[in-house]
């Protein structure tokens, strides 16, 4: 297998997590609903909602999807070639959860600084908690 890739695009769909109180983005209105009653969305999933610059943004910790695992048994793969750092984020996933018992080949400067890209992710994520967990907006109907 060439590269453990991890999509990360989904994270546009929240607001910025904070890295200086006060920004703009923490003042972003929450979302008003207009038109038709019977299409409305109920008023907890309308509250994990912001719109911001014309954009519908989730109020909440970003999430991540798993890599898609459908298409290939990564239990029978015999190895991994990481070509680069940024192509290493699924890693612990594929490592810990899919049965993969095989040999991770990459040049040690992608070890380290894949690593190290890593560690500043989740330190970034956690040090930015939101107040509460957004899950209402995951409804099939609302985005």
């Amino acid at each position: 297998m060439l590269d453990c890739g991890l999509d990360i695009k989904q994270i546009l769909h929240y607001i910025p997590l904070l890295v200086v109180p006060g920004f703009q983005v923490s003042k972003a209105h929450t979302w008003s609903q207009g038109g038709d009653k019977r299409n409305r969305v109920p008023d907890d999933a309308a509250q994990e909602l912001k719109e911001c610059g014309g954009r519908l943004l989730v109020d909440g910790n970003p999430e991540f999807s798993i890599p898609e695992t459908g298409i290939v048994d990564l239990s029978t793969l015999d190895a991994i070639l990481i070509s680069s750092y940024s192509c290493m984020l699924a890693l612990p996933y594929i490592t810990e959860y899919t049965g993969f018992k095989g040999t991770i080949y990459m040049t040690e400067p992608t070890f380290y600084i894949g690593r190290l890209y890593m560690e500043e992710l989740v330190k970034y994520v956690e040090r930015n908690p939101k107040s509460s967990i957004a899950s209402h907006w995951k409804q099939e109907n609302i985005i």
